[in-house]
């Protein structure tokens, strides 16, 4: 009987935590917005509940599997992948393998800029690649990269290769 009574009040709980009052729901008790183009409002704070701590913002020093989750909330990649499992466009537009399959170039959106209006292209892509192709990188997944070829700059727009040497 006691175990039966901690489950439904678990169970309440949980449902009472789930609901909304009047007032509040997903605008966070700020009135909902017309179904109209409304301006973006920024500025404000964000909560983002996880299972664990946290132990690093930086991709390249994080080995937890956690850090993914705030990763992936705060970084974009080239591609993406679907929950099918499809590879798509992300921060590339497209991508073309050469005729030996050695090397990749992505060619990258002329639409995407940082939060502080500066320009991606090219070197966004090649900077970080470098600093994570650094032997003396504390970063899990460095291993793998030392054996690509070097990353170029293609054009402004372009960049060139990441596969490993010879896995044609």
């Amino acid at each position: 009987m006691t175990r039966l009574l901690a489950i439904l009040t678990t169970l309440a709980l949980v449902l009472g935590a789930c609901g909304s009052t009047p007032g509040t729901g997903t605008t966070g008790g700020a009135p909902s917005a017309s179904t109209g183009a409304a301006k973006p409002s920024y500025g404000g704070t964000v909560t983002f509940g996880l299972e664990n701590d946290v132990s690093n913002l930086d991709p390249m020093l994080s080995g937890l599997f956690v850090d993914r989750n705030i990763h992936y909330a705060m970084y974009d990649s080239l591609v993406r992948v679907t929950p099918k499992g499809d590879i798509i466009p992300w921060l590339a537009e497209s991508w073309k393998y050469s005729d030996d399959a050695k090397s990749v170039t992505f060619t990258l959106r002329t639409d995407v800029k940082y939060h502080d209006g500066s320009v991606f292209d090219a070197s966004s892509i090649l900077k970080p690649l470098e600093r994570a192709r650094d032997p003396l990188m504390v970063y899990c997944a460095n291993a793998k990269l030392l054996f690509c070829t070097t990353p170029g700059r293609v054009s402004a727009r372009r960049v060139k290769s990441l596969l490993p040497i010879g896995s044609a």
